[in-house]
C-alpha cells in the first residue's frame, strides 16, 4: 500500500485521507483473513442497549450491505478457513 495515507480513522473531511482502488483491495483482502472481522462485517443485525443516566435506550443496527443478503455460499463465505 504505496498510495494511500490515512490521516483519521473515519475519513470524514479530511483531505488527507486518500487511496487507490488497489490499496483499498489490499487492505479489504487482509483485513478478510481475520475471523473477528469476517464476523463483524458479515453481521445482518445487531441488538443492543444504551444505558443513559436516567433512562434506557434500546437500539438496533442493521447492516447496509445488501452482498451479505445475496448467496451466502459464495463470494461472503470464501475467506472462511
Amino acid at each position: 500500500m504505496n498510495s494511500s495515507n490515512f490521516d483519521n480513522p473515519h475519513g470524514l473531511s479530511n483531505t488527507n485521507n486518500y487511496s487507490t482502488a488497489e490499496d483499498l483491495a489490499k487492505l479489504c483482502a487482509y483485513s478478510m483473513r481475520n475471523a473477528l472481522f469476517r464476523k463483524i462485517v458479515q453481521t445482518k443485525k445487531y441488538s443492543y442497549s444504551i444505558k443513559m443516566t436516567v433512562d434506557k435506550v434500546d437500539a438496533e443496527t442493521t447492516a447496509s450491505n445488501e452482498s451479505i443478503e445475496e448467496e451466502r455460499g459464495t463470494s461472503s463465505n470464501r475467506y472462511d478457513e
